[in-house]
């Protein structure tokens, strides 16, 4: 085949999987600001996805009219994977800064927790969904050669990227998260992203050798030396922010939620699930779990078999 031909296949292949890593991240950026705001609701969700498209948006619309002045688009492409991949990383690093929002907003509001939801999302979606924008003129133009075959091949791209985000929303949602947990699928992702500006940048045969080693050396360096400065343990630290200090005595992460346990003073022990509490040991907390237990069984006058809906820390099943 052509270089032509060849290099249409590369980037069709490159869209489809930046497709993959876009939706792999909304699915793990979703259950990390859940984790923060300690918010799992509808509304929630729904701010994250309009953050996301609009990010989207706003980086199509300023890339299709920056689309005409780039030489080398093949080198952009290269670029904004790059750049997709460090703000990936430093994402989880911008986690840290969404509580602010959380507690500065006034909380006795609907219109004050919609302006938190959106300010945290924004805070960490902003840059990556705008990088992201941008890369579907970039592609278009790349690909689409002439008018005659212009529907055909702007199906294609899209058809494969959409397909890319199908699939790279399963995997991160059933295989990422439960194998290396949130804060690890965020750097499984990004570094997906690095790779895949290296050899972007590799297959660009009109950019100079010392040129390429340059981008790519400096670009795998500061990821690494983020990733090495990362706390392994940055999403405990996520959960309860804000809250007075604590010992974690258990956590873990797989495709149904983020659960953790932690120790407080005076024998307090707390159940979190996605960063709310759920069975606290205070005295009140632990009356009310009792006496669900014995109060059907008083009111009922032959309680031959019972059922519990929710084990939860099962004191009321016990």
């Amino acid at each position: 085949p052509s270089r032509d031909s060849r290099l249409r296949v590369l980037v069709l292949v490159a869209f489809g999987l930046s497709g993959f890593i876009a939706l792999g991240y909304e699915v793990v950026w979703t259950r990390l600001l859940a984790i923060v705001l300690q918010s799992a609701t509808a509304q929630t969700l729904s701010t994250i996805l309009i953050s996301f498209l609009f990010g989207l948006a706003a980086g199509g619309a300023v890339g299709a009219r920056l689309v005409d002045r780039w030489r080398d688009l093949l080198l952009v492409f290269a670029v904004l994977e790059l750049l997709l991949g460090l703000f990936g990383l430093i994402s989880v690093y911008a986690l840290g800064a969404v509580p602010v929002f959380w507690i500065g907003a006034v909380e006795t509001t609907w219109i004050g927790n919609l302006a938190r939801l959106f300010g945290a999302a924004f805070l960490v979606m902003c840059i990556p969904t705008f990088l992201m924008g941008m890369l579907f003129p970039v592609v278009g133009r790349l690909y689409v050669t002439g008018l005659p075959d212009l529907g055909r091949r702007i199906g294609n791209i899209y058809g494969i990227n959409t397909s890319g985000a199908i699939f790279g929303a399963f995997a991160a949602g059933f295989l990422f998260i439960p194998l290396a947990g949130t804060q690890g699928s965020v750097d499984v992702l990004a570094w997906l992203n690095i790779l895949l500006g290296v050899v972007l940048l590799l297959a660009n045969s009109s950019l100079r050798i010392r040129s390429k080693v340059f981008v790519i050396s400096a670009s795998v360096a500061v990821a690494a030396a983020h990733s090495s400065f990362m706390p392994p343990d940055m999403v405990k630290h996520l959960i309860g922010w804000g809250e007075r200090p604590g010992t974690v005595v258990h956590f873990d992460e797989d495709a149904g939620g983020t659960v953790s346990v932690h120790d407080y003073a005076g024998g307090i022990r707390v159940l979190k699930v996605n960063g709310g509490s759920e069975v606290p040991t205070t005295f009140t907390s632990l009356q009310t779990f009792r006496l669900l237990g014995p109060l059907p069984m008083v009111l009922h006058p032959q309680p031959d078999d019972a059922l519990v809906i929710a084990f939860g820390g099962g004191i009321t099943l016990s």
